[in-house]
């Protein structure tokens, strides 16, 4: 049972170029030309990690005896006392790339964190191996130092704090709802706001206006008693007539400007008809009010 103290690292001397992922092709060589058993993961390769195509695939357990390097130390096969992994790529015509490199990084961190491996015993398959380059001629101590480097994570950033926005003064309208009143409630109790007021108003004008209506139409009834008009020219019964119609119609105008005041409904394209309308009611009171002060 393997008992692992050392991480080895490989190439397969087959450049990347030619074939980029090449586990199939090491499963038949390891299976077919070296005679390696298959491990309990179903797979003929010596190695326990083999980086290929961009991915790490996991070839054997680590409890599992490698098949990667026989060399000895302390009378044991590195192979009962080491992880073993392997780059898809030839280390003495190219450089790793930056995928396979990350990904080789990740994976002897993992190991040396699970297993207590120092970086010391970190190395290179030549290491044992001396008749070798594996894995490549162009990686050294310095770029196995630099693999091996564990820079401290940076601390993250403290956010300033932000302040906290002043509260928006809240509507009249969510205040109430806060209150439990209703929609209807509230627009009514607004709407008397701002009618009664006005209502006042109002029925103050409407009062001064109708006794000066009434007046003038006492003193035109007396007039129109006494006189009659005279064909093809104004008299003073003619110019009374124009008065009266004048002050229908300005009767008429003062109410139709106050309905929408009073209302708040916009006449629109029916501000003719309103007018219209209220000169006959002004014409209307007119007569009601002649007939009652004969």
């Amino acid at each position: 049972m393997n008992k692992p103290t050392y991480i080895i690292i490989h190439h397969s001397a087959v450049e990347e170029s030619k074939l980029f992922n090449q586990l199939n092709s090491i499963n038949n060589y390891h299976r077919d030309a070296r005679a390696f058993p298959v491990s309990s993961l179903g797979l003929h390769v010596g190695y326990h990690s083999l980086i290929t195509g961009g991915k790490n695939y996991k070839c054997k357990k680590d409890t599992d005896d490698g098949a990667h390097c026989n060399q000895k130390v302390g009378g044991v096969s590195i192979n009962f006392q080491s992880l073993g992994v392997c780059v898809g790529f030839n280390g003495d015509v190219e450089t790793m790339s930056d995928i396979h490199y990350g990904l080789l990084k990740k994976q002897i961190w993992e190991w040396q964190e699970k297993y207590k491996i120092p970086n010391e015993k970190v190395v290179f398959h030549r290491h044992f191996a001396t008749y070798k380059s594996c894995p490549g001629s162009l990686l050294d101590d310095t770029w196995l130092e630099k693999l091996l480097t564990k820079e401290p994570e940076a601390p993250s950033p403290v956010p300033s704090p932000v302040p906290s926005p002043a509260p928006s003064p809240v509507p009249p309208v969510e205040l109430k709802k806060r209150l439990g009143e209703t929609d209807l409630e509230i627009i009514t109790e607004d709407v008397k706001k701002i009618i009664v007021p006005i209502s006042i108003i109002l029925k103050k004008v409407l009062k001064k206006l109708l006794l000066i209506i009434t007046k003038f139409l006492k003193e035109t009834n007396n007039m129109e008693q006494k006189s009659t008009s005279v064909k093809n020219t104004l008299n003073g019964v003619d110019w009374n007539k124009i008065g009266i119609g004048a002050s229908v119609a300005v009767v008429g105008a003062l109410l139709t400007y106050l309905t929408p005041v009073v209302t708040g409904l916009n006449l629109g394209e029916f501000t003719p008809i309103v007018v219209a309308f209220w000169s006959i009611f002004a014409n209307v009171i007119r007569k009601y009010i002649t007939d009652y002060s004969v």
